[in-house]
């Protein structure tokens, strides 16, 4: 799942006067799914991606986390055991095997 880092979005939102739909468009994602993100902030603790923005480049760091809690195994979270798994945008891939 993606997380977005809220002080640099409260950043880039104040200091560029980018509304919501040119942040989106500037991430690369939709303005229904930046919506989502935003609303739920919520990132299963045994899978997740975090994208940070840097100031300066406007690039994302990567953070991959599986830390063995048992609970992952009922989520419909991506797993490492050729289940579904997410893109570098939080959306559903092609089943890896």
């Amino acid at each position: 799942m993606v997380k977005i880092n809220l002080t640099l979005y409260t950043h880039y939102r104040k200091i560029h006067n980018w509304n919501d739909k040119i942040f989106a468009k500037k991430l690369g994602f939709s303005h229904a799914y930046l919506s989502r993100l935003l609303n739920s902030q919520r990132a299963p603790s045994s899978y997740f991606i975090e994208k940070y923005l840097d100031f300066t480049h406007f690039v994302f760091e990567q953070a991959f986390v599986c830390n063995g809690d048992p609970s992952y195994q009922q989520s419909n979270y991506p797993k490492f055991n050729g289940e579904k798994r997410y893109n570098e945008f939080g959306e559903r891939g092609e089943e890896k095997s």
